[in-house]
């Protein structure tokens, strides 16, 4: 595995690698375990408006709500901001419903990649389910560079 040169992003902005989806993920992000109510919305808006353009929930974490407001309101486009959130295992029986439910939460318009939280019973079900969201526009399977947007 090759190092990350943490060197080559730009003022205000973390580098970032290139995902074999065609996806260019930030290597430093926000991750909003824990954050919940105003603590999450404007810790969102702080590290968007600093140059932060990945940012990670699940909903497990209880925030999606939260970091979509923080994202609607940080001032900057959707296209540059990276969001990931997660499904948690009591949700791969009912997977789609799930991904409908979080896309509600986070009212973005669309969720940058979706990830299983940790394998558990149903997560094929689930896998295929978020394959079916990419497909459906749900979830992006591939978009261009954030450095080109």
């Amino acid at each position: 595995m090759h190092g990350i040169d943490l060197n080559n992003g730009k003022n205000g902005s973390a580098p970032v690698i290139r995902l074999n989806s065609g996806y260019d993920l930030p290597v430093v992000g926000l991750g909003t375990y824990a954050l919940h109510g105003s603590t999450c919305t404007n810790a969102v808006i702080a590290a968007i408006q600093s140059g932060y353009r990945l940012i990670d929930t699940a909903s497990f974490y209880g925030n999606e709500r939260e970091v979509g407001q923080g994202v609607r309101r940080s001032g900057v486009l959707r296209e540059e901001i990276f969001v990931q959130t997660k499904l948690y295992p009591n949700q791969y029986g009912h997977a789609a419903k799930a991904i409908d439910e979080a896309l509600k939460k986070l009212d973005i318009g669309y969720i940058d990649m979706m990830l299983l939280h940790h394998p558990a019973s149903n997560d094929v079900a689930a896998y295929k389910a978020i394959e079916k969201a990419i497909r459906d526009g749900k979830v992006l399977g591939v978009r261009p560079s954030i450095n080109d947007v």
